[in-house]
This record gives C-alpha cells, sequence and structure tokens, in this order.
C-alpha cells in the first residue's frame, strides 16, 4: 500500500541524507512493513508544499501504547532498496528496535551538531 505523507523540511532532509531511518506517525491507517511512503516535503510557516518529496519503503513497524500513545514508529529505507520481509515475528522486531535505535542515535547526534553549529555550544560526547 502506498500512504502520501506531509514532512517538515528538517525531517525531509535527515530522510534526503539517510540521517532519519524512522518516521514516527499517528497510527490513524494502516501502515505495515512492505507499504511505501511519498513523503511530500511540507512548509508549516507558509502551509504549502514545496515541491520536494521523496519515497521510502517501510522496513518494520512498532505500534505500543508503551512507545508513545496513538502513535507507530516505522523504519524506513529508499524505495530501491530491498523489500522488508512480511515477518513480524521475535527476530523481525529485535532487528526492527535495533534500526530504529540505531536512527534515533544518529539523528541526536546530528541535531547535537547542528545545534553546535547555530548557537556555538559544545555538543554532548555521543558514541555514534
Amino acid at each position: 500500500m502506498t500512504h502520501e505523507l506531509k514532512i517538515w523540511p528538517a525531517n525531509f532532509a535527515g530522510v534526503l541524507d539517510g540521517t532519519r531511518t524512522f518516521e514516527i506517525r499517528i497510527h490513524d491507517r494502516a501502515f505495515a512493513a512492505g507499504d511505501i511512503l511519498r513523503l511530500k516535503e511540507y512548509e508549516l510557516s507558509g502551509k504549502r508544499f514545496t515541491g520536494r518529496e521523496t519515497t521510502v519503503r517501510v522496513t518494520c513497524l512498532l505500534e505500543s501504547a508503551a512507545i508513545i500513545p496513538g502513535y507507530c514508529v516505522m523504519g524506513i529505507v529508499p524505495a530501491t532498496d530491498k523489500p522488508a520481509s512480511q515477518g513480524q515475528g521475535p527476530e523481525q522486531l529485535i532487528d526492527c528496535i535495533r534500526q530504529l535505535a540505531d536512527g534515533v542515535r544518529k539523528e541526536s547526534a546530528s541535531r547535537q551538531y547542528e545545534r553546535f553549529d547555530r548557537f556555538g555550544e559544545k555538543p554532548i560526547s555521543t558514541n555514534v
């Protein structure tokens, strides 16, 4: 299934450069591993689409009230990458958690350095 979604410019840039390997969304659709997300960059301030878009494939899906009630976390890769397996057994779940944790670490480190560049603050040391 293909889903068309808005994405803010900062998150869109992370998807394009590979530092953002996950999407957190309100779980109001039938998202599943193997789905295609057509991400369309959207400027909130101007309330308009920029015309830039990219397509990614959902590799895994975590839906749990323990994460954020009513939300799901999806691991994503460029749509040209190998399709995700459709299984959601224990091994796939562990792989998904590892993939998402790695993506969160990379994005966190990226944001620390972005903050350093913008505000001249010293970045927090990370093991990335």
